[in-house]
């Protein structure tokens, strides 16, 4: 697991350091700012607490 200053990443900074090295800091940018969207727009569609470790599934 990634650690930054002895304490292990969080799984979106994670995602976000794994993606900047793929294709760059500017798109690594606007993939954070999409999926942060995604997520704001699911607790209010759902009225549901935020809850980092869910995982969607398909009906």
């Amino acid at each position: 697991m990634r650690r930054r200053a002895g304490r292990e990443l969080e799984p979106l900074q994670a995602w976000a350091l794994d993606v900047q090295q793929r294709q760059g800091h500017n798109k690594a940018a606007v993939a954070v700012a999409n999926k942060l969207a995604r997520r704001l727009w699911a607790i209010d569609r759902h009225g549901a607490a935020f809850d980092p470790k869910h995982i969607s599934r398909k009906p």
